[in-house]
């Protein structure tokens, strides 16, 4: 599986709608992300990857990261 996060008040369908998003938003997010130990891509553009190698216990992690991140640079 594969996804990416997109800053946006509005659903991205398409690439152009992309290119709208708020990528500073995106690097907060990102360099909160790698100060709590999580590494995901430098841009929106670039995938992030969940496999079977990750356990439940580090999605657990993640997912807190994110939720911690999210409330770090909410605009």
């Amino acid at each position: 599986a594969l996804l990416t996060v997109f800053f946006s008040q509005a659903p991205i369908r398409q690439f152009t709608e992309s290119q709208q998003a708020d990528r500073k938003r995106f690097a907060d997010m990102a360099n909160a992300l790698r100060e709590a130990g999580v590494l995901v891509p430098p841009s929106p553009f670039e995938a992030m990857f969940v496999s079977l190698a990750h356990t439940p216990a580090m999605i657990d992690r993640v997912l807190d990261a994110f939720a911690d991140a999210g409330r770090s640079v909410r605009g």
